[in-house]
Parts: structure tokens; C-alpha cells; sequence
């Protein structure tokens, strides 16, 4: 169950705080996003999110423009975050405006309980390839699924961006790159790129991302560079999909596109022998993020 918390703003400090206990006794879900908690200051802001009762275990704080926040505000009231949440949505926060030693701060200063963290459309492509590695690097480890679409990587460097996905901590194992204009590189730095990500990463979104506007040639190439710990790829194309199945039929043997064993689960045709399933569209993220739209 999703609720939401009506004139947020308007609401003093014991309003909300007695609104949000009183409230959700019995969701799972609280959605502060559009609330331009920006606006609102740490004082009275962290003690409310300090208030989320333990059964909420989703909060979703995403197009709230708390990039204009200052960075020691940012970092009080994302700390102040009730321990119950294993969810955390900051999306499209313009989180990428923020001094990046302030950033990083920001992200250890994340509940240790968190799992999945969106951080989709923050403009990361602002930050330059040490300040990105940083804020990577200070994610806790605790979180094992990490949402970076639509934050413009095409802007990046394939040098920048591997750098920066070497950092990420070991302990993630799924990660969103979808709706970043990666189309615009060639196999030679997707292969960089895929390569820095750790090694732990099983699950990978790359839908969106303009990829069948690549050749045949270049398709096959690509299927080639596809490092063997990813057990899911979401393509997110019909295209693709399509492509492989039909290359996977008898056009070339399996390990000219994949290594060996390098997807577990790509093509439909290869199910019954227990190898490989297709993944379309966002079905195997769980849940899938609230905000998939900038501001």
C-alpha cells in the first residue's frame, strides 16, 4: 500500500510528525516525493522522517529537488532516515548540483538498512570522474542494488566511467545504467565500461540505451564483451531480442556471443535446456522505481 502525506508544507514539525505516526500503521510504502521538501529545513524535516514507524519499509523522497539543499542540511535529514528503510528513493533530486565531498557524505550518511537505492536522473555527468568515483564509493555497503539511469553517462568518457563503476562496493549485485545514451559509445568502451563493473554484479539494465541502432556486426561483437558474472540483462528492445534469438538458432555457435556460460538467461529458445530465458521491458526489477520521469 502506497500513502502519501497531504499539505506536507503546510504542516508544522508536530503535525508531521504526528501525521506520519498516526498515519501509516499499516503501510509499507511512504511517498514524499513532488513534496519540494527543499523548501523545508533539517530542524523540522529530520525529526519527521526520524518518526517513520517500522512497518515502512519503502521511502520514496524522489523530484523533490533537494539538490538545492546545502550540503550539511542534505546530510542531517538524510541521516535522520528511520532505520526500518530498505528502500530509498532519490531520484531526480539534482543531486549531481551538489558539492561532491558534501555528495559523498550524503551517501554514507545513508540507514545501514537500505538495500536498493535509486539515484536515477540526478545529472551524475556533472560530477568529474574522481568526484563520481567518490560518491560511488561511499554508498554503504549494505545497499545491493543501485537504480544510476537517465543521469546522462553518454557525457562521460568510457575512461571516466569505468573508473568511476570500479568503485562501486562489492557487495551490489544489481545495477540500472538504462535511458543513458550509451549508443553513443563504441564496443571497444562498452567493453571498458562492463569490464570495471564488480565482478559481483549479476543483474544488468541497459534498456534504452539506443543499442540496436548498432550494425549486425557491431551486435555481434557486443554479445562477444559480455562479462560472465551477468546472469540477467535487461535490453529493454525488441530488436535485440529478436537478434539474439535468431543468432542463437544456428547463424553462430553460443560462445561467439556470449564466452562461455557468460548469461544465464537471454534467449527464449534455449529455456528448455535449462540455459537461458529472454528478459524485455523492466521485468525483473523489483520493485520498479516510481520515478522514470525528470522534472
Amino acid at each position: 500500500m502506497i500513502h502519501r502525506i497531504h499539505n506536507f508544507n503546510r504542516l508544522t514539525q508536530f503535525e508531521l510528525i504526528k501525521a506520519i505516526q498516526q498515519s501509516f500503521a499499516h503501510a509499507t510504502r511512504l511517498d514524499l516525493s513532488y513534496m519540494f521538501l527543499s523548501h523545508r529545513e533539517s530542524a523540522s524535516l529530520a525529526p519527521a522522517l526520524a518518526a517513520i514507524p517500522s512497518n515502512i519499509t519503502y521511502l520514496d523522497l524522489s523530484h523533490n529537488f533537494l539538490g538545492n539543499k546545502t550540503g550539511e542540511d542534505l546530510i542531517i535529514t538524510i541521516k535522520a532516515i528511520a532505520s526500518s528503510i530498505h528502500t530509498l528513493d532519490l531520484g531526480h533530486n539534482l543531486l549531481g548540483e551538489i558539492e561532491a565531498t558534501d555528495l559523498a557524505k550524503v551517501m554514507s550518511s545513508i540507514t545501514p538498512n537500505v538495500k536498493t537505492l535509486y539515484l536515477n536522473g540526478n545529472r551524475f555527468f556533472k560530477l568529474n570522474s574522481t568526484d563520481l568515483a567518490k560518491v560511488l564509493a561511499d554508498i554503504p555497503k549494505n545497499v545491493t542494488s543501485i537504480d544510476l539511469s537517465n543521469n546522462i553517462f553518454d557525457r562521460k568518457s568510457a575512461s571516466d566511467l569505468a573508473f568511476a563503476f570500479g568503485n562501486i562496493s562489492s557487495t551490489v549485485s544489481e545495477i540500472n545504467l538504462s535511458d543513458n545514451g550509451l549508443y553513443n559509445k563504441t564496443n571497444t568502451e562498452l567493453a571498458k565500461i562492463l569490464a570495471a563493473i564488480p565482478s559481483t554484479v549479476k543483474t544488468l539494465d541497459l534498456s534504452n540505451n539506443g543499442l540496436e541502432n548498432k550494425s549486425d556486426a557491431e551486435l555481434t561483437e557486443l554479445f562477444k564483451i559480455i562479462p560472465k558474472n551477468l546472469t540477467k540483462i535487461n535490453w529493454g528492445n525488441h530488436k535485440l531480442k529478436t537478434y539474439f534469438e535468431n543468432s542463437l538458432k544456428g547463424k553462430t555457435s553460443l560462445p561467439l556471443y556470449l564466452g562461455v556460460a557468460s548469461l544465464v538467461g537471454v534467449a527464449s529458445v534455449l529455456v528448455g535446456a535449462g540455459l537461458f530465458q529472454v528478459i524485455r521491458g523492466n521485468t525483473y526489477s523489483e520493485p520498479s522505481s516510481p520515478s522514470n520521469t525528470p522534472f
